[in-house]
Formats: C-alpha cells, structure tokens, sequence
C-alpha cells in the first residue's frame, strides 16, 4: 500500500467519524455535505485503482 493510498484511507475515515457525530448532532445538512465527499473520494479512488490494474 502506497502513501497516497494510507492517507485516503485515513481521510475517509476521519470523515466517516464527523458524518457521525454530524448525523448524532442533528446537523443533517452538513451530514450530507460530509456524506458526498466520503463518496467522492472512494470513487476516485476505485478509478485510480482500476487505472492501476488495467495498465
């Protein structure tokens, strides 16, 4: 696992503890803003990934 790959790990899941406490605070906006971009980045990820393979 490369660097780049730790660290988006760690980013989705420092994010996917703030949708909690997001969702446990009842600020259902900004859970959902926290919710696309937790989305957003395994996306990009599976793409990088399937990038990756495919060459």
């Amino acid at each position: 696992m490369n660097d780049s790959k730790i660290d988006m790990l760690s980013l989705v899941e420092k994010l996917e503890n703030m949708l909690s406490i997001l969702d446990d605070s009842g600020h259902p906006i900004a859970a959902i803003k926290v919710e696309e971009a937790i989305n957003a980045l395994k996306q990009a990820e599976d793409r990088k990934e399937k990038s990756e393979h495919d060459s």
